[in-house]
């Protein structure tokens, strides 16, 4: 780990960009002309335009003979070299440019040590960042890779590249897949795109915290695979969606596939997470198990236009106006098992009203949610309904 450190950064370059931003910050915080001068002594940035592209020459000098500082008096003074104290920046040891602060040798040196400092501060800070982003980009590979190629968990070289960049495959996990529910609304806006990005920060310090999480992101959607060994992590993904609910009023949806085993790869659990995600935003819950689900896994095979038929022919009698409290009494009549006495607790009713519903329904659909037989066709109703409506139970 710390020989790729090491290797990025003697790689590093501060780019044009970076350099003018250097060069910005500067200026709000000190009323003086800052230049900006790459390692091979050129003007990458300044305050002044009309220097940027020319050889400095007290920059050149630093660079060269591996000087801490460097002062051009007036005499020396030429087209691309003032009047003032030129500065070596190391980072790790290492030159890794120079900056530049025009003026009189007794104006410029009272703050020539704090210049120094901060510039240094972001250069490294800008460097750390770069880093982490590479590494967190060779995992992601990695992952792809994996999710791509199922045998390769079975594959001694692959493993060993997965220990040496920290992810070890062989440890019990399986596959998380969350996304925002008003994902397609937030892309469409500036400040949508902020809410998403601050988001991201987010999930990936959650991660990174989480060190045994191995962490994938997708544009639409973020992958976890968790240790199955930290029970509490469930609750952990309850409190990240409380986190963002909170700070952002947006809503995590999280569907987890089965645990990854000789039998189920990790590209199994995640395609299991993946699809347990969609039917949770279908039909309106937090957080869905694959392995807990049933009938539901298949109805999203369906063809959506004869689940919309049986809707409306199931409830062509029932008036629009109560159809809505009709299909929250569905849902609280299979979530109670049929006790008519939870019901009414639920909705604060007798239980004299609610018989009144039930046959109500029954009389607007030929059939009877209490009788076994008939309570097939209410439940498919409602799941059909759910997931063309996302309507919440």
């Amino acid at each position: 780990m710390m020989f790729y450190f090491m290797e990025v950064r003697y790689m590093y370059e501060i780019s044009k960009e970076f350099a003018r931003k250097i060069v910005y910050e500067l200026k709000t915080h000190i009323n003086a002309n800052f230049n900006f001068m790459d390692k091979s002594g050129v003007i990458i940035a300044s305050v002044d335009p009309t220097r940027i592209g020319g050889l400095h020459l007290g920059a050149k000098q630093i660079i060269d003979k591996s000087l801490e500082m460097f002062y051009i008096s007036a005499e020396m003074e030429n087209e691309n070299t003032k009047e003032g104290i030129n500065l070596a920046l190391k980072v790790f040891g290492e030159i890794v440019g120079v900056v530049g602060i025009t003026g009189k040798k007794d104006k410029v040196m009272p703050y020539a040590t704090i210049v120094k400092k901060m510039t240094e501060i972001m250069i490294e800070g800008s460097i750390i960042k770069e880093d982490s982003r590479l590494k967190r980009h060779i995992k992601y590979r990695y992952i792809e890779d994996l999710l791509a190629n199922p045998a390769l968990s079975k594959n001694h070289d692959f493993i060993t590249r997965g220990i040496e960049i920290g992810i070890d495959i062989r440890l019990k996990r399986r596959a998380v897949v969350f996304s925002l529910k008003n994902y397609a609304d937030l892309i469409v806006s500036i400040e949508g795109q902020r809410i998403i990005d601050s988001i991201d920060d987010i999930v990936r310090e959650f991660a990174d915290y989480n060190t045994k999480i191995l962490y994938l992101y997708l544009p639409s959607h973020y992958t976890f695979f968790y240790n199955v060994d930290d029970f509490r992590f469930e609750n952990k993904l309850y409190k990240l969606g409380n986190k963002i609910n909170q700070m952002f009023n947006q809503r995590l949806i999280f569907g987890i596939g089965d645990i990854i085993s000789d039998k189920i790869s990790y590209r199994n659990s995640y395609t299991q997470a993946l699809r347990a995600k969609e039917l949770a935003v279908k039909i309106g819950k937090s957080i869905v198990y694959y392995d807990e689900l049933q009938l539901e896994n298949y109805l999203l095979d369906i063809d959506m236009d004869k689940m919309n038929s049986f809707i409306n022919a199931f409830s062509e009698k029932i008036p629009r106006s109560d159809l809505l409290l009709y299909i929250q009494i569905i849902d609280a009549y299979f979530e109670s098992d049929g006790s008519i006495k939870l019901i009414a607790k639920n909705f604060y009713l007798h239980k004299n009203t609610i018989q009144y519903r039930l046959q109500k329904m029954f009389e607007f659909t030929g059939f009877d949610i209490r009788k076994p037989s008939h309570a097939i066709y209410y439940y498919f109703f409602l799941e059909f309904y759910r997931i063309l409506y996302g309507v919440e139970g």
